[in-house]
């Protein structure tokens, strides 16, 4: 895994190195357990929430990072067919959840899906998406 040095300098940081468990799981003959969060949805099946991309991302759901974003909305516990796909800032009563540089202000923003690969931006993404998730549950219980 890693050496003293390493686990120094990762503690340093501020990171504590993990072992995953499916990794000893699978040595020891076993079946790995899933790593897929569990199918809930924290809201209501009325409810939308509005995405906002650049105008060159027009087809977020279609290409290379089309699984990362269904990651993220299965995280906040809403799923793709609860998505509206906002071309305007509109006043309206469905939180607006933006991608990328140029977002409306009333949005909560991201950075772009290609930049979320990099782990300083998802470290940046996650307390932001915990926090939606908390704020649609108290929306909808």
């Amino acid at each position: 895994m890693f050496d003293a040095e390493r686990v120094r300098q990762l503690h340093a940081l501020g990171l504590a190195p993990m072992r995953l468990r499916e990794h000893a799981v699978a040595i020891a003959g076993q079946a790995s357990p899933s790593c897929d969060p569990p199918e809930e949805s924290v809201v209501a099946d009325d409810f939308v929430l509005r995405l906002w991309f650049p105008p060159a991302k027009a087809r977020p759901f279609e290409g290379p990072h089309a699984r990362l974003l269904t990651q993220i909305l299965k995280s906040i516990g809403v799923r793709p067919e609860q998505i509206l796909m906002a071309r305007q800032p509109e006043d309206g009563g469905a939180p607006l959840l933006a991608f990328g540089a140029g977002a409306p202000k009333e949005a909560i923003r991201l950075a772009a899906l290609d930049k979320l690969r990099d782990p300083i931006e998802k470290r940046v993404a996650w307390p932001v998406l915990r926090s939606l998730r908390r704020r649609l549950r108290q929306m909808h219980p």
